[in-house]
């Protein structure tokens, strides 16, 4: 015959069915919780948390990462001229500007081709910027100085095929970007180089794309990179495995920036960029939809070569867009609920 029940061993039952009751709940949550967070894109988690607090009137600085051919120069112009934030020509050298924080003679909360030269290199990458930039900011005098609490990169991506025939034009009419270097570890490194002589005037497209070493294919994703994660130039790593860990860290790194712009979408870009740093331009963006690359007509045989040569562009430039849309579509809601 079962013993009788007391009244004490009923209050322990039921607190032991409580006790079973609060860990299987926070058991199930807590996997609930993992389950969702795994179920979310990394686009969708950056969606939620890109807009920062940039503190102008403090120590924070804009680094602008400038790829070329992706229309950086214009959107620099656009930087030192039509922001309603102060800005002077240097009287030194008249080619770049002081762009002062309010209420400060302090230059340094930009860093750009146009406020403070190529300091790091000509057209930097991520891995120069980020081994050079703290070193290069210009500080007030010893008796003011502060300490940069936060960089703010950003950058202008822009569609592959087009900024790949941007740059063979540009190129083919003499340009050359002989000086760029990358500065990976503490070394500088040459970038390859396709011809002999000064420059490569006149270059025919087959002969641009004929060189396999030519920095312009996949550019926007080795320049948006940590060339440290594949030992600065691949040793050791096969083609396939130094891509695929370039393209990976691009997408992080452009995740991680604040704020990107688009060439195709000017307007939106200039939205997205006065959102972000709560700043304001005083003139209207233009679309431009005709360039010298959209005169380019080209066969299907050439047409895939170009995008072969620039796959990882291509995956990095759709990553991209997926990632413009959401941050514009938050920004305009989170603009309509203030």
């Amino acid at each position: 015959m079962d013993a009788a029940v007391t009244p004490v061993h009923k209050s322990k039952i039921k607190c032991e069915r409580r006790t079973f009751l609060f860990v299987c709940c926070v058991t199930i949550g807590t996997l609930l919780m993992f389950a969702y967070y795994e179920s979310i894109t990394p686009s969708t988690r950056d969606k939620l948390h890109f807009k920062p607090q940039f503190n102008i009137t403090g120590t924070d600085v804009m680094v602008f990462l400038h790829i070329q051919k992706t229309g950086g120069s214009t959107f620099g112009r656009h930087l030192v001229h039509d922001l309603n934030i102060e800005c002077t020509k240097n009287r030194k050298t008249r080619k770049s500007y002081h762009c002062f924080r309010p209420n400060s003679m302090d230059p340094s909360w930009l860093f750009s081709r146009f406020t403070s030269g190529w300091k790091c290199g000509l057209h930097a990458d991520w891995t120069s910027l980020k081994e050079c930039v703290h070193t290069k900011v210009p500080s007030l005098p010893q008796g003011e100085r502060k300490l940069v609490t936060k960089y703010h990169y950003f950058t202008i991506l822009r569609e592959p095929v087009a900024r790949y025939l941007s740059e063979w034009k540009h190129v083919s009419r003499g340009a050359t970007w002989k000086l760029s270097y990358i500065l990976c570890n503490g070394a500088k490194r040459q970038l390859p180089i396709c011809y002999s002589g000064w420059d490569w005037t006149n270059v025919t497209l087959e002969e641009f794309m004929d060189c396999t070493e030519n920095p312009a294919c996949n550019r926007q994703t080795w320049m948006l990179s940590d060339l440290r994660l594949v030992s600065c130039d691949g040793n050791g790593l096969s083609r396939d495995e130094m891509d695929s860990i370039m393209l990976q860290s691009a997408k992080e790194n452009i995740m991680d920036m604040p704020f990107f712009g688009l060439t195709e979408r000017q307007k939106d870009s200039k939205f997205l960029f006065e959102y972000t740093f709560d700043l304001k331009f005083k003139v209207d963006f233009i679309d431009h939809n005709q360039t010298y690359a959209s005169a380019v007509r080209l066969d299907n045989v050439t047409m895939e070569g170009i995008k072969n040569r620039n796959k990882l562009d291509i995956e990095l430039y759709k990553f991209a867009v997926e990632l413009f849309d959401q941050r514009l579509e938050q920004a305009k809601m989170n603009m309509n609920q203030s």
